[in-house]
């Protein structure tokens, strides 16, 4: 017998093929783009069909955007077109002192649903296929699940769209419903950069000795080893006279470095981020394909491995950034590997 999903059919259809909603408890609309790393510059009241203009401009840099709508208790941010909420490192950082819910939709690739809670992912799964679970407690949700539509333990179910029963679940968990009408409202919104947030970046899986190496080291080791490897990149990619660059690598080497989104560096961040997903994203848009060469884009991908391998300044002594910072050199493209870098940090490590 069909599962009545009430208005979250309307939902579902009004945001379209690629969503993600991500609801935070006790967290007023401010408080919620914080968390996920709004951009502060950027925060205003927006439409969300203005929101998804914004997020499809090149000269923005194609932003990730997100709008908060408090609801009873709770705040749910709304991606449209965006998946950043279902992002376990960043859900976890959410749900730091509260609890947060996420359910991702994506024609194109993977659904996603998520529930964490005091800065640990408890129960996620994708609800196509909901008997592959994984979290602190991956069966917490199991009797809900089963109440919504779910069939999370029958060994004969195949695959399922999914996004019907996550939603629901999301309800049930939550107590709350998005109204039809926060769609067309004018919300409190912004460009959200996970890159600014809280979100520890997750563990890396990766076989190589060196990074095994490197991820057991000594905690007072390594930082000394992180910096070494993006001073080689920064240099190598010839942004080592960024501003505020070297004195963020020295607090890093001394024990941390937090890079505001609004400092020099961070708005040099902000520009690498956005030239990174210029370069992916314009392959796709006809209109401004042409704006980027070759040699623009290759450069922007590099950097934008960089970039990334830069969040380590904020952990420098956790193997989880460890692993972070030397990812381009252990699996990145062949222009930013090297040999003799590798050699280097054996010794270091002795």
């Amino acid at each position: 017998m069909p599962h009545d999903h009430g208005e979250w059919p309307q939902i579902s259809d009004r945001l379209g093929e690629i969503f993600c909603l991500t609801f935070i408890r006790s967290s007023d609309d401010a408080d919620a783009l914080r968390r996920m790393g709004a951009l502060s510059d950027t925060v205003g009241q927006r439409t969300l069909g203005d929101l998804a203009e914004e997020a499809q401009e090149f000269d923005h840099g194609y932003p990730t955007v997100a709008a908060a709508a408090r609801l009873d208790g709770w705040t749910v941010m709304i991606e449209p077109g965006g998946f950043e909420g279902s992002d376990t490192a960043l859900l976890s950082a959410v749900s730091e002192g509260s609890e947060a819910v996420s359910v991702l939709r994506h024609a194109y690739a993977s659904n996603r649903f998520g529930y964490a809670a005091a800065g640990r992912l408890v129960t996620g799964f994708d609800p196509s296929w909901p008997g592959r679970r994984w979290g602190t407690h991956p069966d917490r949700l199991l009797s809900v699940m089963d109440e919504v539509g779910m069939t999370p333990d029958d060994p004969d179910a195949g695959y399922v769209e999914g996004t019907l029963p996550a939603l629901e679940l999301a309800g049930r968990i939550t107590g709350v419903g998005v109204p039809l009408r926060v769609l067309d409202e004018p919300l409190l919104s912004a460009w959200i950069e996970p890159w600014f947030s809280d979100a520890v970046p997750p563990p890396v899986s990766n076989g190589d000795p060196l990074m095994h190496a490197v991820t057991a080291a000594p905690a007072q080791v390594r930082p000394a080893v992180i910096v070494a490897e993006l001073r080689r990149l920064a240099t190598l990619l010839r942004v080592a006279d960024a501003p505020g660059l070297a004195d963020t690598l020295a607090a890093a080497e001394s024990g941390g470095a937090a890079v505001p989104a609004e400092g020099e560096l961070g708005q040099q961040v902000r520009a690498w981020l956005a030239d990174s997903r210029r370069a992916g994203t314009s392959l796709n848009d006809h209109s401004a394909r042409h704006r980027m060469n070759d040699t623009e884009r290759n450069h922007a991908f590099l950097r934008g491995w960089w970039v990334q391998a830069l969040r380590a300044v904020r952990w420098p002594d956790s193997p989880t950034a460890a692993a972070v910072a030397l990812r381009p050199l252990v699996s990145g493209p062949p222009a930013l590997r090297d040999p003799h870098a590798q050699e280097a940090i054996r010794a270091m490590l002795g």
